[in-house]
Parts: structure tokens; sequence; C-alpha cells
């Protein structure tokens, strides 16, 4: 005579332990979305899906742009420190189309009336707007307090950059109000390596 398999399942009590961890999860999402308006959610979902697109486009610059797969080789103008301000604008530009190769970018202005940084930027498809500084030396804004998205978290955060390589400064509505950093618009350094935000936190807030 066959023995009968054993059959598994969730007891009750799993069940229930299982349904009330959700419910509690969905509750803090809720009261999360509930305190920001539908632009704030938009925004907040566009910046993250930014940080999302620019980690990836980075991973694709340094592997076909640096020799080293460095930040600080790419095949733009090495820094120096009496480069002058055309020099620094140009190898800006030059990291900037790098990066337009791996992003669905539209084009590419010049005389930079957007606040974002540098005298050129990019616009992609969706209109979200982004601007390049790039120091091959890797120690721009070193020591300085700057606001950024945390991939992770979808919280502004105020962290201190110990040395970038680039920064982007990106805007998820393009040209629209408020235009203001922690609404519509964010940084993200890059570092040698690539995207790392994790640094040193100093406060954390909506």
């Amino acid at each position: 005579m066959k023995k009968q398999a054993k059959k598994q399942g969730f007891t009750l009590a799993e069940t229930l332990l299982t349904l009330a961890i959700i419910g509690i999860c969905a509750a803090m999402l809720i009261t999360t979305i509930k305190n920001m308006n539908p632009t704030e959610r938009s925004n907040l979902i566009m910046a993250r899906k930014a940080v999302g697109n620019f980690t990836e486009a980075t991973k694709q610059v340094l592997l076909f742009n640096s020799s080293t797969k460095k930040m600080d080789n790419l095949n733009c103008g090495e820094s120096k420190d009496n480069d002058t301000d055309a020099t620094k604008q140009a190898n800006a530009k030059c990291v900037l189309e790098l990066y337009a190769k791996y992003l669905q970018v539209t084009k590419i202005k010049s005389a930079d009336s957007t606040g974002l940084g540098g005298q050129y930027f990019g616009e992609l498809i969706d209109g979200l707007l982004f601007g390049i500084e790039y120091d091959s030396r890797c120690n721009l804004h070193e020591g300085e307090t700057m606001q950024v998205l945390p991939p992770s978290e979808g919280v502004l955060s105020d962290v201190i950059v110990s040395g970038a390589c680039a920064m982007i400064y990106y805007d998820v509505n393009g040209n629209e109000k408020p235009n203001i950093v922690g609404k519509d618009r964010f940084v993200i350094p890059v570092r040698k390596s690539g995207v790392k935000i994790q640094a040193k936190t100093v406060t954390t807030g909506s």
C-alpha cells in the first residue's frame, strides 16, 4: 500500500502573521503617499527612475570610454589647476555627450539658462534635463554638503560629498517650476568607480 505524501502548506497563524505584516507595510506607504501632493509623488518617481538610468549609463560610459574603467580616465580632457572656464566647460560637454550615447537624449543645448550647472545640458525624451560638471582629479565639491536622492530610499538627504569626478544635475520636469532642489531638481555625485551616493548622512527629510 502506497504512503500518501504529506501535504505541506501554511498554517492559519502563519497566514495571519503574513497578512498583518503586509497590512502594516501598506499603511506606512499610504501614510507617506498621502502626505505628498500628486506633483510631488510624480517628481519623486521620476527622480528615482532617473537615478537608475544615470547609474546604468555610468556603467556603460566607464565600460566603453575608459581604458581603466574609472571615471578619472575618460576619453575627455584632463583637468588641471589652471584650467580656464572654457576648458572646464569643454570637458563637461565631452562627458555629457558620452552619457548621451546611453540615454534617450533628444538634443544637447548650449548657453545654459536652467541653473543646472554648466554651459551645456541634455534633454531626454521624457523632458528631463541634465547638466554635468567634470574634474578628472575627482575633487569636485570636496567637503561640501549637498542634497541628493539616494536610489534605495526615495527621501532627500543632505550628504557630505567627499570628492567626486562628476556631478550630474537633473530636473525631472524640465524648465517647469518650482525648480527647487529636493522638489524637482536633484544631484548625483559620480566617483571614480561610478555612482555611489552612500556618503555620510547629515540629515534626512522630505
